[in-house]
């Protein structure tokens, strides 16, 4: 909100004053990159998996040792079981690191068909793979009604209230393999490495979902300081999108980063001419390039 005087007596402005309430939160002035250098050279995150516990230092780690949790010998293992579990293995870990820096994230990967895929409030339509690949689209049931995922492909589902993404990287006659992720609960910042969620049947091709964490300055004031770390495998172009906290829905100002192969550190400032609010950040990085945020800070000037 904003105060306008409405009478000026001997010199002097009164007291006298309306409100003005602005009908969405407005939007950011600026955001610029004010520096960047590379740290280190690029370095999987190592993470306990939950379900197998052994530690993984690559994403060729995590595909050999899909072959190694799904018996092949079994009458009933199908190939999709395998490109499954590599997504449901990869996303356990980006989970875990994520609870670590308290943000819940829900994730599930499995054939679309049967049992399907499904999160809290959020699961894909049952069809066969014939039906999702001819329609080239899934659809997923939300509260706010349907949305259609392409087939191969991927979605980021953002409503006034919700933020999640899905993924589905290959169909075949009757399965098909679906993901779905979304975030609960978002942190205040973060201060540990987190992957980015991805959707895909082996190291050389995914999909790679967003991550959403809460802008966060600890006081306001016009201009903010982010300290930005971000880990990639090869060099990439990422979008980061800052939401209104309010209605995910309204995007306030948006920035491309160029990552250079390895720990990169960035450093923005972003302006607004009201106090810059707590707000979501939306990172994207692009398909199969593995990656992870590493430490998201917020400062401000006394």
């Amino acid at each position: 909100m904003y105060y306008n005087f409405l009478e000026k007596e001997n010199g002097f402005y009164t007291t006298r004053c309306e409100i003005n309430k602005f009908e969405h939160t407005p939007k950011l002035v600026g955001i610029k990159l004010v520096n960047q250098k590379v740290i280190k050279d690029y370095e999987f995150p190592s993470m306990e998996d939950i379900v197998s516990g052994k530690i993984f230092t690559s994403i060729e780690e995590i595909y050999e040792d899909t072959l190694n949790v799904v018996d092949l010998s079994e009458p009933d293992c199908a190939k999709w079981m395998i490109d499954a579990t590599f997504s449901e293995t990869y996303n356990r870990i980006m989970t875990t690191q994520a609870n670590k820096n308290k943000l819940l994230i829900l994730s599930d990967t499995n054939d679309g068909f049967i049992p399907g895929v499904f999160v809290e409030d959020l699961k894909f339509k049952s069809m066969t793979g014939s039906e999702v690949a001819q329609n080239k689209n899934a659809i997923l049931v939300t509260p706010y009604g349907n949305v259609n995922v392409p087939v191969p492909g991927k979605k980021t589902i953002i409503f006034k209230n919700i933020l999640a993404w899905s993924g589905i990287p290959r169909a075949f006659i009757k399965q098909w393999i679906g993901t779905l992720v979304k975030f609960k609960q978002l942190s205040k910042n973060l201060k540990e490495s987190v992957l980015f969620p991805i959707s895909g049947t082996s190291k050389e091709y995914f999909f790679t979902g967003p991550l959403f964490i809460e802008h966060y300055p600890e006081k306001k004031r016009f201009v903010n300081f982010v300290d930005l770390k971000i880990s990639s495998e090869s060099p990439q172009k990422i979008k980061i999108n800052y939401r209104d906290i309010n209605d995910y829905t309204n995007v306030l100002g948006s920035i491309n980063v160029n990552c250079k192969s390895g720990q990169n550190e960035f450093k923005l400032k972003i302006r607004s001419l009201k106090l810059v609010p707590s707000m979501v950040v939306e990172i994207q990085p692009n398909d199969s390039i593995a990656a992870s945020l590493d430490y998201y800070d917020v400062k401000v000037r006394l």
